[in-house]
């Protein structure tokens, strides 16, 4: 019995080591990125100017014809945005005029039921103006919700139409858009290349909350589009003399340290740099690997907790593709 007990307390021991082995060996398999600040000090943001919200860029006449394009499809397309919602507002106080209409109808015709109406009947009645009034809320309300939904939405196309201008040494809204899903995609193949050099099969992004909290704190703060950055190409472009700078300890220290001031300064506004692309980043908590189990997961709930299966289908398949 007690050889058995030796026995059981070995192969417990033995159980730990190789449980903790597998987890280190998984562990391995993790890698972590902060995507953010990686696409923000990627080489080709050099050319990027925060306060314009563009990539500096040289023109010839056929590229300067296609900003010019651009520029006035831009235009078009604000002052088609911009008649869609006079028309959908057009279209609100006309709502609005056939809903008091339709009220002061129904309370008139309510009053002229009950002069005519004893006690009992006209307890009824009551009842029934109730619910002819609820009803005719309840369909106005819904029509109004809707067309100041379809106002918003047009709202957010206009915004973003108007947020960033033209200028002729600077990248068009539509070219930065592309610059910058260019850069995103070649750090993507740097991550995935060097993860599958190291063996990782899970790589996930360790900067998007951090983006995120610096996002909403600039949002409450009211401070705009750039408080603080400054050209994160300014620390490559400002000509410097190594040799001298060697040679002086003090000069040296204040060099580097003014590299860290206009980095950290580049960094804390790097959510608005990165406006264009912050619900991508929002989203990307993991950038490769990893299998997604919401759906499995609410499949055993809702069976377990014996749910319509056919909704229980439509709801999982709503997740899955949300």
């Amino acid at each position: 019995m007690k050889n058995k007990s030796i026995v059981l307390i070995i192969v417990f021991i033995l159980s730990l080591f190789k449980v903790g082995y597998a987890q280190r060996k998984s562990d391995m398999g993790i890698g972590k990125v902060d995507l953010y600040t990686v696409i923000l000090l990627h080489p080709s943001m050099i050319d990027f100017n925060p306060e314009i919200q563009a990539f500096s860029v040289q023109r010839d006449a056929y590229s300067m014809k296609k900003a010019e394009d651009e520029q006035n499809n831009n235009k078009e397309e604000v002052l088609k945005l911009e008649k869609q919602i006079k028309v959908i507002k057009s279209r609100i106080i006309e709502e609005d005029k056939k809903f008091m209409n339709k009220m002061d109808n129904l309370t008139k015709q309510h009053y002229d039921e009950l002069s005519d109406l004893a006690t009992g009947p006209a307890a009824m009645s009551e009842v029934e103006y109730k619910k002819k009034k609820d009803k005719e809320e309840s369909e106005y309300f819904s029509k109004i919700s809707h067309l100041n939904g379809e106002i918003s939405i047009i709202e957010e196309q206009l915004n973003k139409l108007n947020k960033f201008s033209y200028y002729s040494d600077y990248t068009t809204p539509n070219e930065t858009e592309k610059r910058i899903d260019a850069i995103i995609n070649e750090v993507n193949t740097y991550i995935r290349r060097i993860a599958e050099q190291k063996g990782i099969s899970v790589v996930l992004n360790s900067g998007y909350k951090r983006m995120m909290k610096q996002y909403a704190a600039n949002k409450r703060e009211g401070s705009g589009f750039i408080a603080n950055a400054q050209s994160f190409g300014s620390i490559f472009k400002t000509p410097v003399n190594y040799s001298d700078l060697s040679e002086d300890t003090l000069a040296l220290k204040g060099y580097y340290e003014s590299i860290n001031s206009r980095i950290n300064s580049w960094l804390t506004d790097g959510a608005f740099i990165l406006e264009r692309k912050i619900n991508y980043l929002a989203n990307c908590d993991i950038i490769m690997g990893g299998q997604d189990l919401t759906g499995e997961v609410l499949s055993s709930l809702y069976k377990a907790y014996k749910l319509d299966s056919n909704i229980s289908h439509a709801i999982i398949q709503n997740v899955i593709s949300y």
